[in-house]
């Protein structure tokens, strides 16, 4: 699965003043299929002012005539990533070509006109939330360190409220729903963050909603070390549940 990098774009010798975000690059070489054979990589410029301004009753011709306002601080009005080759990919390219839209148009082989998921490459609305034995989950974000996290969802059968676990993406398995259930004091242990209301779990239905869960604070009690040891633990207890179903069906087929 795809990584990013970040770079910010240097406009010093410009004399403009841009937020670091807008400033900010994110690409990497694609990992997944087709992108991967092409040998291609994502260059993703975050969006701009547009519809901030143009929700603040501004002109936006206005701003780039009158008051010479950079197209670039305005557009795209969208997150856009472009798919290009890794002659394009470098630091030295973004710095001279900076959020010229144009430039980098001329270049692309595909072009993505929306927030882009780095992880499986492609638009987080088209990132699939899973659901199995009425429990939601999903991937939703990657660690500064490479840790991929996943979510799951659930309602309390018994008062009816939403849970929602930020986990590591191993917990986020059938198997682990299946053993565990939608008992909160059992994923609680697991979870780097925990949602309890502020979820709703009607409401996760495409990627987007996934990554909503980016705004939340990893907060955990348990270190990391905790955190592996109870995924270590209930992996043992699976296992150990799956040899004395597997034997069990032995002792069946003797006496049969």
């Amino acid at each position: 699965m795809g990584k990013a990098l970040t770079h910010v774009i240097d406009y010093s010798n410009d004399g403009t003043d841009f937020p670091d975000w807008i400033k900010t690059v994110s690409y990497g070489k694609c990992e997944v299929s087709p992108y991967a054979e092409s040998d291609l990589w994502f260059v993703s410029i975050p969006h701009g002012k547009h519809d901030e301004w143009k929700a603040d009753g501004k002109d936006i011709d206005e701003l780039i005539t009158k008051y010479n306002v950079r197209s670039e601080k305005i557009y795209p009005e969208q997150d856009t990533t472009f798919l290009v080759t890794e002659d394009y990919a470098r630091i030295a390219v973004f710095n001279q070509w900076k959020r010229d839209i144009k430039a980098w148009e001329k270049v692309a082989h595909k072009i993505f006109v929306g927030a882009w998921c780095y992880k499986f490459e492609q638009l987080w609305q088209d990132v699939q939330i899973h659901e199995h034995a009425s429990i939601k989950y999903g991937y939703c974000r990657t660690t500064k360190k490479y840790r991929d996290l996943w979510f799951v969802s659930f309602k309390d059968s018994g008062q009816g409220d939403d849970h929602t676990f930020i986990i590591d993406e191993i917990c986020a398995t059938p198997s682990f729903i299946n053993h565990l259930g939608t008992n909160p004091r059992k994923w609680e242990p697991l979870c780097w963050c925990y949602l309890r209301h502020e979820i709703q779990w009607d409401n996760l239905k495409t990627g987007m909603d996934a990554k909503s869960l980016d705004r939340f604070q990893l907060d955990s009690p348990y270190s990391l070390d905790e955190i592996n040891q109870k995924i270590k633990l209930y992996e043992d207890e699976m296992n150990n549940k799956e040899n004395v179903t597997q034997s069990s069906k032995k002792k069946t087929s003797w006496f049969s």
